[in-house]
């Protein structure tokens, strides 16, 4: 029987109902344990991260269905915990570690594999002006965008508006969704794109986070 939570995302949802068998196969097998399910999940990450960076549109379908692999497993090794009645605060926090650490591997691979394709340099013509962008500096500025994304979402859920249910929901949420999305731009080819898409959308929301802290903390206390 699937248990979904009734605030739970739509995406989050559907996933659990695809990840239900591996989860009855998974909690009759006593060595795997939640930790071990999740550390499985981090090596089909690498996996999907070597694929990507070899830029070719088979490696990225691969890339893409190990993706959406991985995603599975970070509601598999929750699942079977409950199941097996054997969750614990370590589990939890190795879990929530392992989501932020698949997603960064992964986009060094997409970030290798946007390399491979279009070289080290990109060349924009702005009003007459050409400006030569490095992919490596981008990659840097993808990867760390999200980090800190990553870290003012701590700040935002631990120290300002704690909830011990939303935050946990909100980022397994984002977590099925992005890797969704993956899986959905490698079966058409659209990898680069997805790389572009990303820096631009994690530093807007960085800007949006800044801006919402801004507001919590000192605005609003006043």
């Amino acid at each position: 029987m699937v248990t979904v939570k009734p605030n739970e995302d739509f995406t989050v949802k559907i996933n659990r109902y695809v990840a239900a068998p591996i989860v009855e196969v998974f909690a009759r097998i006593p060595f795997m344990t939640p930790n071990v399910i999740t550390l499985i999940g981090i090596l089909i990450a690498i996996l999907a991260s070597w694929f990507y960076a070899q830029a070719s549109w088979p490696a990225n379908i691969i890339a893409g269905i190990l993706v959406y692999i991985a995603a599975l497993f970070d509601l598999i090794d929750g699942d079977v915990a409950r199941k097996k009645g054997i969750g614990t605060k370590f589990g939890r926090w190795y879990d929530s570690l392992s989501d932020k650490l698949k997603g960064y591997i992964v986009l060094t691979g997409v970030s290798l594999g946007t390399i491979n394709t279009i070289g080290e340099k990109i060349t924009l013509t702005l009003s007459g002006s050409t400006i030569h962008l490095s992919l490596w500096f981008l990659t840097i500025l993808a990867i760390g965008g999200a980090l800190l994304v990553d870290y003012a979402g701590l700040m935002e859920f631990f120290v300002f508006i704690y909830d011990p249910e939303d935050p946990v929901n909100k980022e397994q949420a984002g977590t099925q969704i992005q890797a969704d999305l993956l899986f959905l731009f490698s079966l058409i080819n659209l990898v680069t794109v997805f790389f572009f898409a990303t820096l631009i959308v994690v530093w807007a929301v960085l800007f949006f986070m800044i801006a919402k802290l801004y507001y919590l903390h000192f605005l609003k206390r006043k």
